[in-house]
């Protein structure tokens, strides 16, 4: 069952409606919306030590569903700013000079309380990389990947209180636990990590 706050089947097919990224144009493109939340703006991944990482979603669409879990791929792209000294940290994009890649870059992001994650291409080009998100314990690397899913799963930002997560059913991922999984293609989540 979904949780408060993570897009539901209903609530995502309506945002997917809304924000037209659903539906493709005759040249193949597909909409963007930039009054939705998810695609409205770039969003910062991580600042750290005089510059910030972002991510700016292009468009997304919907893969698969189910009651516990959704799979999202995303036409995104990255992006750097510098802020020297740490000074004038931002807080949005507005008036930041950004230098994003040169090319966008295809990731998938797995809605689930259970087994969290972004699937990334592979290393070499065969299959794909299934990144578990702990949002309970958030902090340097990880927290790029983690304001991705957050943007995706829970664009209301209800999970930005402290001990939200928790609440709506998020766990640490324990030691012993995989923080990685090998798939063949990303819907294999749903049936190595939903059970």
């Amino acid at each position: 069952m979904f949780v408060k706050g993570m897009i539901g089947p209903a609530a995502l097919a309506a945002t997917l409606a809304l924000a037209g990224c659903a539906t493709t144009g005759a040249d193949g493109a597909t909409a963007r919306d930039r009054s939705n939340p998810i695609t409205a703006a770039p969003h910062i991944g991580r600042c750290h030590m005089g510059g910030c990482s972002w991510f700016d979603i292009r468009s997304f669409e919907m893969v698969r569903e189910t009651e516990s879990a959704a799979l999202l791929r995303l036409d995104m792209r990255d992006g750097s700013s510098s802020h020297p000294g740490g000074r004038d940290t931002p807080t949005s994009s507005r008036g930041v000079r950004i230098d994003w890649s040169p090319y966008d870059r295809n990731t998938y992001v797995f809605c689930s309380t259970q087994w969290p994650a972004i699937i990334s291409p592979a290393e070499g080009g065969t299959g794909w990389d299934a990144y578990r998100i702990d949002l309970l314990m958030s902090a340097g690397a990880t927290e790029y990947v983690t304001q991705q899913y957050l943007t995706v799963c829970h664009p209301d930002g209800a999970l930005n209180a402290e001990g939200a997560a928790e609440r709506a059913g998020y766990r640490r991922v324990g030691d012993d636990e995989p923080r990685q999984l090998r798939l063949g293609a990303p819907e294999e989540m749903f049936d190595r990590a939903v059970r």
